[in-house]
């Protein structure tokens, strides 16, 4: 048990110390999943291994929530 804290409490110690993957507004392209493809605008790290990203689709901007890896620097 204490093994299992000592663990968790490194994990949210390295998640809190994390800098944000992309800059809020910066150009991001959908690597993987059903968007693949797809150009994104960066909004947010969201819970562990998250992120929030606005879409264009169907003529409106929609926020979507992804892993994080799904998502890469826009090429």
């Amino acid at each position: 048990i204490d093994y299992l804290r000592q663990q968790e409490a490194r994990r949210a110690t390295t998640a809190t110390d994390q800098t944000e993957p992309f800059q809020k507004g910066e150009d991001i392209q959908i690597l993987e999943g059903p968007l693949a493809g797809l150009k994104a605008v960066f909004q947010c790290s969201k819970a562990r291994d998250r992120v929030q990203v606005l879409i264009h689709i169907l003529g409106a901007e929609k926020a979507v929530e992804l892993p994080a890896d799904y998502v890469g620097s826009a090429v």
